[in-house]
């Protein structure tokens, strides 16, 4: 156990010495803490702060009889940053937790920090964790270590491995109904108030719910007008108000501070199961005011005035030196602390000292509050994830938080001088911190590469193999059943486009993707032309042994199946062109492609948006300038289209982007396809998205108009991938073309 280091002063000691009597007297008149801590609930969830849908009464009688913190921050907008943050009054990166604890973490919070159960055994306090823990899981780290009497619940979150129940330092159970999990913290906490009611107690209520998995019990299965989420924040409601009646049953309620809040924002992410931020910014994981912004409550019969409401700046890290003040613990002398005294706020006599706030995200500094502004640092944005939401790229934010919490109307342009002041502020501030610790680390990857070797040795034996190409030696799978079908293009992302409905009626060879490099270096590019392309598809076809084959390819890989058959339409059966071949520079072509963009539903153009970035529309459209920029920057890159479910992992794109950029700018600015000088006499089937960014459909039927058996295809819902937005749309349309007799 720390000994906590403290200077008592000669009258201090001289009352002690005095009369015992009364100081144990003076001890009794201490007050209890009781601090219920939510997990991933948001500012909108409950009744006092807006929400219509779940009913919190017992929450809301806090802010009734007592106060409502309007602007009350987390340290964090994540779970164990903002735990730490909490019991030591200090900022998370001062002890280098930066991130959340996993079963895997052999770190935790440190031992030679000060927790508030360790600031109030001077005062002769019992102090129990109940709940969630998540603050280091092994012996050294857990709450009997860091000056707690007691402790029953979760180490860490209950999303993890190995959620056990804990007793001490010990597993209770291996065995947790999650159903009854806050049933069952409500009744340990009960029970500790009955047992320590004749003595000063600091209990540190720490529910699990509402994060992520969303339990209730029965009896609340159905209660809310939000589903499962709003049941089990209902439950916590019932929880507040079994831990209010215990205590006015006990004659202890005005001699108990209760503070409820939670320990960052919703975690969107997680839809209808995360929680709702209101009317703030964002949520879990993000700086803005939902990440990081929480509902914060707090009472105190007779203490703090009915109905008060704060206005003002708050913190996690304030409750530290608030309850030192209140109990008359005396601080360490060596302790730096961030937070800040609430007794005057809370006695309605006084206001906060210090107006500032740094928002940390993990390790990183992302924005500062001082007073009304708030400012950010420019953000490169994020594509959405099965953990965090998507979120838009942006440069630096100004907002006047107090005329918008809301954080939309950026005020940057008109206030750079305030932008500027606040920028050296926050620097400032930051270097005071001193020299930050490094993060600790919480877990490292496993080494799965003996499954990657297996899996490579299977596809071997099953179906792949290689082939000779010019001195370069090419990797190729075999996927499906059927009609065999040779796909120009990648064996690392064509095969995940396909649905297995195709699979069953296309045998498909997937050549590697960089078949058309040859190990080229970079200055011998020129070498690569779309003639030089079309006679190395010929000798991958005949090296694979396809004796007339479909030929398939998609976007520009469609352009050169389709260069191919004009030349040897004679080995193969059809062609097969998915996503409009890539060409730029076609007068009649822009014209078409701008009319059709026109029609796109807002939806969908801000879908195409997140996913090619922010451009001018007319570039993004048309201009060859974009095309190469995008293509040369693409690896490695994740783009994820969330309303059609259409997502595709780009690896080691390096050699393929130099050589698509020196296809678009050295051949097909002169190249028209759609005045094909070679007929094109093979059956052609050509599925389409309608909104199509590369070459629109309207160009296709007019130009092609003459091939027998020509079959177009046009997906309503679908750009430039329809078989991966309407995957069943379009293999049925695929399958139907494949099972009609073409012409002789």
């Amino acid at each position: 156990m720390k000994k906590i280091s403290i200077q008592l002063s000669g009258a201090l000691f001289l009352v002690i010495a005095i009369s015992a009597v009364a100081q144990q007297r003076v001890e009794k008149r201490l007050p209890n803490i009781v601090y219920i801590f939510a997990d991933d609930l948001g500012y909108g969830d409950i009744g006092s702060f807006g929400s219509k849908d779940i009913n919190t009464p017992h929450i809301d009688r806090l802010a009734i009889e007592g106060i409502k913190f309007l602007d009350f921050y987390s340290a964090s907008p994540l779970c164990s940053p903002s735990r730490a943050s909490l019991l030591t009054g200090r900022y998370p990166q001062r002890m280098g937790i930066n991130d959340v604890f996993f079963p895997e973490s052999f770190t935790g919070m440190p031992e030679e920090e000060i927790t508030i159960a360790e600031l109030l055994k001077q005062k002769g306090y019992k102090s129990a964790v109940i709940g969630k823990w998540h603050l280091g899981h092994r012996e050294r780290y857990l709450p009997l270590q860091q000056g707690f009497d007691y402790f029953f619940g979760m180490p860490y979150s209950n999303d993890l491995a190995s959620a056990v129940y804990m007793q001490g330092n010990d597993v209770k159970s291996h065995e947790v109904d999650q159903r009854l999990i806050t049933k069952t913290y409500t009744d340990e906490a009960i029970r500790f108030i009955e047992q320590n009611k004749n003595q000063p107690f600091f209990l540190y209520l720490s529910h699990n719910m509402p994060h992520v998995p969303i339990y209730a019990s029965d009896e609340f299965i159905g209660s809310s007008k939000r589903g499962l989420y709003g049941d089990a924040v209902q439950e916590l409601d019932w929880s507040v108000g079994q831990v209010l009646n215990k205590l006015e049953s006990e004659n202890l309620l005005e001699n108990t501070l209760i503070i409820f809040s939670s320990d960052n924002g919703p975690w969107l992410a997680m839809k209808e199961l995360g929680g709702s931020a209101g009317p703030l910014r964002e949520g879990k994981n993000y700086t803005f005011e939902g990440g990081m912004r929480v509902p914060t409550v707090a009472m105190w019969k007779g203490h703090i005035p009915e109905g008060s409401v704060h206005d003002g700046l708050a913190t996690q890290m304030d409750w530290f030196p608030t309850i030192a003040k209140l109990t008359g613990a005396t601080l360490p002398n060596n302790l730096t602390l961030d937070g800040k005294d609430l007794s005057r706020v809370l006695s309605g006599r006084g206001k906060r000292d210090g107006d500032s706030f740094l928002f940390f995200n993990r390790d990183v500094l992302e924005g500062y509050r001082k007073g009304d502004w708030k400012i950010k640092k420019p953000y490169g944005g994020n594509e959405a994830s099965t953990w965090r939401q998507a979120v838009a790229p942006h440069d630096t934010l100004l907002f006047n938080i107090r005329q918008d919490p809301e954080e939309r109307n950026n005020l940057f342009e008109g206030n750079k001088e305030v932008a500027r002041a606040l920028f050296k502020d926050m620097e400032n501030e930051c270097k005071a911190l001193g020299d930050l610790p490094p993060s600790l680390v919480v877990r490292t990857m496993a080494d799965n590469s003996h499954f990657e070797i297996l899996a490579k040795s299977e596809r071997k034996a099953l179906n792949a193999g290689s082939i000779a190409i010019d001195g370069s030696t090419l990797e190729y799978t075999i996927e499906g059943e059927g009609i065999p079908c040779l796909v120009i293009g990648s064996s690392i992302y064509y095969p995940r486009t396909f649905s297995d409905t195709l699979r069953q009626h296309l045998k498909m060879y997937f050549v590697d993707m960089k078949w058309f490099a040859k190990g080229y270096a970079k200055e011998d590019l020129n070498q690569v032309t779309i003639e030089t392309i079309v006679e190395d598809i010929e000798q991958i076809r005949a090296a694979v042994g396809l004796e007339k084959p479909l030929i398939m390819g998609h976007s520009i890989h469609g352009t050169m199946a389709t260069e191919y058959v004009k030349k040897h339409g004679d080995k193969v059966s059809g062609l097969i062109v998915i996503g409009s071949p890539a060409e730029w520079g076609n007068a009649t072509y822009q014209e078409k492609a701008a009319a059709i963009w026109e029609t796109a539903s807002p939806k969908r153009k801000a879908l195409q948006e997140k996913n090619w970035g922010q451009t001018k529309e007319f570039d993004r459209l048309t201009g060859q300038k974009e095309a190469v920029a995008r293509y040369n920057n693409m690896a490695p890159q994740y783009w994820y289209d969330p309303e059609y479910d259409a997502g595709w992992l780009w690896k080691d794109m390096t050699v393929h982007s130099e050589v698509t950029q020196h296809i678009f700018t050295r051949v097909f600015l002169d190249y028209h396809m759609f005045d094909p000088p070679v007929p094109i006499s093979v059956p052609v089937f050509v599925g389409l998205g309608k909104y199509d960014y590369v070459i629109p459909y309207t160009l296709w039927s007019p130009s092609y108009e003459s091939i027998p058996d020509f079959k177009l295809i046009i997906f309503e819902k679908s750009g430039h991938t329809p078989q991966l937005e309407e995957p069943e749309a379009f293999s049925a349309a695929l399958i139907d073309w494949l099972n009609k007799p073409k012409s002789e």
